[in-house]
């Protein structure tokens, strides 16, 4: 009797507190927790999680994701729209697991979406083990084309280097430069480098979408590398308002926009400034020299020649007024006529001559007729 009571104390104490711990020890602490999703793109994402399958050989990993914002974050399929099967892992403890996705082969992700998504732990006993909702946002593709804080450039002006951008991208600029500022008679191209702020994407950029004003514009696709090619700077003057003591003057330039100076109309050549006190040399010294002598001849004909043949046929008439019959007086009165009206027909061929070689030159300021 005594031996069965102590077998059966024994028993007991062994229920109670052994068996109990050994059968502890031999079950498995399974872990499924869904982690941050990392290098989100506005096409496609990376996946994280911590897992532990408890050693067990068999059991499968996954992750499942979707854009649907009304699936049953408690079901295991229902109105999950994709799911990843990653290589069967097993451990004893946390291991981390990833998965990029879309997966080879399927639609890449929408950009500007929000997506949910889960890791799902499945035992090799059938148990599912799930870890909790996660969601991210894919960025949103840039949708504004018109790159705006770059100006056509400008005769002697400096070319400016950074965009201002918006609150889709940022970006700096390049000029196909030689010196310090912008030269008459050339193409610039302007290479413009965008950078898309946070939650935008140059993904899904179709080629040519970008646009500059008064340049055209080429970009790949998906790239935030533009070329805006603006046509040749053509900046020259168009003197009006001649009857005041200063005249008005326009540098224009080829993409329309001008810049209005003062010159004075004293002087021969009507050199004024061009954003910074342009000297009458340089670039523009073609163009200025044109002015020059377009401007020597109509001063030398019409501020000259007339007023002096004026005078002449004013002493000749007197001449011929006074002669009294004298035979030598006509005469000499007669040949200032004569003398008079060949040097105006001379400087008059002249100017003809001059203004048709500016012309051909390509001068197309020329006045006539002292207008």
């Amino acid at each position: 009797m005594k031996k069965i009571s102590k077998f059966f104390i024994a028993f007991l104490i062994l229920s109670i507190f052994v068996l109990p711990r050994i059968s502890l020890a031999q079950t498995p602490v399974l872990k499924a927790e869904t982690g941050d999703a990392t290098d989100i793109t506005g096409t496609s994402a990376t996946l994280n999680a911590v897992v532990n399958t408890g050693g067990d050989l068999n059991a499968n990993i996954s992750f499942q994701y979707t854009d649907n914002p009304n699936f049953d974050v408690n079901s295991i399929y229902d109105k999950v729209d994709h799911y990843i099967v990653i290589q069967n892992t097993s451990s004893n403890g946390d291991i981390s697991v990833s998965v990029d996705i879309p997966p080879i082969g399927q639609s890449p992700l929408a950009p500007g979406k929000t997506y949910h998504f889960r890791v799902r732990m499945m035992s090799s006993n059938g148990t599912f083990t799930l870890g909790q909702d996660n969601t991210f946002k894919t960025f949103t593709t840039i949708n504004q084309p018109s790159i705006i804080g770059i100006s056509a450039p400008v005769a002697d002006t400096s070319p400016s280097t950074v965009l201002s951008g918006n609150e889709q991208y940022t970006g700096t600029i390049s000029w196909n430069t030689i010196g310090d500022t912008f030269v008459s008679g050339i193409s610039y191209t302007a290479t413009i480098t965008l950078a898309p702020t946070q939650g935008y994407t140059l993904e899904g950029i179709p080629a040519n979408f970008f646009k500059v004003d008064g340049a055209t514009t080429t970009n790949d696709a998906n790239s935030g590398v533009v070329k805006a090619v603006f046509p040749v700077i053509t900046s020259y003057y168009n003197l009006v308002d001649t009857n005041n003591s200063q005249n008005t003057a326009t540098t224009t330039n080829s993409s329309g926009s001008g810049t209005t100076v003062t010159t004075d109309s004293k002087k021969l050549i009507p050199c004024g400034t061009v954003a910074n006190n342009t000297p009458c040399d340089g670039a523009n010294g073609w163009g200025f020299l044109m002015t020059l002598i377009n401007n020597v001849v109509n001063f030398i004909l019409f501020r000259l020649l007339v007023p002096i043949a004026a005078i002449m046929f004013v002493y000749a008439g007197f001449e011929l007024l006074t002669a009294g019959g004298e035979t030598s007086k006509l005469t000499k009165a007669k040949k200032i006529f004569t003398n008079v009206v060949i040097g105006l027909i001379i400087a008059v061929a002249a100017w003809l001559i001059v203004h048709a070689v500016l012309a051909i030159v390509g001068y197309t300021d020329a006045t006539y007729f002292g207008f």
